[in-house]
């Protein structure tokens, strides 16, 4: 059986990272708020590349769940 799992991506698009990695660790929280913030002014209806990627990859429900899953997240802290 398959087992869907999760997961929120955020990318760096400076060629080659700009080396937060350990800081964003630590700075989790502030990051999925800020995340759930941009996702939420955003204008599209269901996903867009400019807020939670490109509609191939997510699927038609890709803002919702996104903000779904981003709030179960934040719940938890």
């Amino acid at each position: 059986m398959d087992v869907f799992e999760p997961a929120i991506y955020l990318y760096d698009s400076h060629p080659g990272g700009i080396g937060f990695s350990p800081v964003l660790f630590h700075e989790h929280s502030e990051l999925l708020s800020k995340s759930a913030r941009h996702i939420a002014k955003c204008q599209c209806l269901d996903g867009c590349p400019s807020c939670v990627g490109p509609m191939n990859e997510i699927g038609m429900r890709g803002k919702e769940a996104a903000q779904e899953l981003l709030k179960a997240l934040l719940v938890g802290k």
